[in-house]
């Protein structure tokens, strides 16, 4: 009898201990989770990724022959300590998007294949050994150019698991010295639609 009652005690304790295991691995910021959920490289786009990126893109109006700037590498706000400041300004954002947001930018990565809608958008990187920002024919831009709108910086995109929301922060960085970070708040109601756009800071 009592090795019986041992016996379902240790599988109690087993059981307890994969469950609380299996919960870990879901939990969104495990580092197991990064291959699941994170962006590695020069990925190609899914749909949805694509379309939100061409909304955020689409809002930018340079103005005649300007050119739009686009970094390859990821930058993202880390807002955190505004969280619940965020919440009050969208109240339809979901912590389990937000999450996600930060598990897919805790590296820094590559978007390489980005959806610009013209000639004007242009994928270009930093040059470390000429300290300037090159295309990828090696033409260097200089932001105080009266021709270049500015710079945009995007973070990788964080949706909440049914893919009925998401979330990217941007940060507008027109030449030579004004700069908006802001986050955008997309929902999918029949098409992805921008609902909100909070302003994180302006310098």
């Amino acid at each position: 009898m009592k090795n019986m009652k041992r016996h379902y005690i240790f599988c109690l304790v087993v059981s307890v201990i994969l469950l609380n295991y299996c919960d870990r691995v879901k939990e969104p910021y495990n580092p197991c989770a990064l291959d699941n959920y994170g962006i590695n490289g020069d990925k190609i786009l899914n749909p949805d990724e694509y379309t939100l990126y061409l909304l955020v893109l689409n809002k930018i109006k340079p103005q005649g022959q300007q050119k739009v700037l686009v970094l390859d590498s990821t930058l993202f706000e880390d807002f955190t300590d505004r969280l619940d400041n965020i919440y009050e300004q969208i109240p339809e954002l979901s912590p389990e998007t937000v999450q996600n947001y930060f598990l897919k930018n805790q590296k820094k990565g590559i978007i390489g294949r980005l959806p610009f809608a013209n000639k004007k958008f242009l994928l270009i990187k930093w040059d470390n050994t000429k300290k300037v920002y090159v295309d990828k024919n090696n033409h260097s831009y200089d932001l105080k150019d009266s021709c270049i709108y500015g710079i945009i910086f995007l973070s990788y995109i964080g949706f909440n698991d049914s893919k009925t929301q998401a979330v990217v922060s941007v940060v507008d960085y027109g030449a030579p010295l004004v700069a908006v970070s802001s986050l955008v708040f997309f929902v999918k109601e029949k098409d992805w639609i921008i609902k909100n756009e909070t302003l994180l800071w302006i310098s």
